[in-house]
């Protein structure tokens, strides 16, 4: 069971040196693991004889199989804005998105700082370094 690998995992940790403990969570984590794949597969291979020819239920399967099925879209009904008002319709969310996304640069650019600090040069960087023979 899941328990019983855990408590050897967490013993394992506690003794990270003791080679038989290790050896025995090794081989019962792998003999877990196979026994998880192969449920999964008796699964899946039950479910798609249950639904034998009809199609909708194969394709149902598979998408549940392969995690294809999307979150829903969630909907923006109102929105506050910078000021507090309170925005709604779609067409004004929409067009406070935009222009708070189209100022985002200038706002960004105008809150750097700029330094007085000069970088050195790559010329005099490689002017001081040199290569010899040796």
């Amino acid at each position: 069971s899941i328990r019983n690998r855990e408590k050897l995992c967490k013993k394992l940790l506690k003794q990270p040196f003791n080679t038989l403990l290790k050896c025995k969570y090794v081989k019962y984590r792998n003999i877990f693991n196979n026994t998880i794949k192969l449920a999964r597969n008796l699964y899946y291979q039950n479910l798609i004889n249950f639904a034998g020819s009809d199609s909708k239920k194969i394709w149902n399967l598979i998408k549940d199989v392969s995690y294809t099925n999307k979150p829903k879209k969630s909907n923006v009904s109102n929105l506050r804005n910078n000021d507090g008002e309170k925005i709604t319709g779609k067409q004004n969310i929409a067009h406070e998105f935009n222009s708070f996304f189209s100022k985002v640069g200038s706002v960004i650019s105008n809150n750097i700082k700029i330094s007085n600090f000069q970088p050195i040069s790559f010329y005099t960087l490689n002017k001081n370094c040199y290569i010899s023979e040796t």
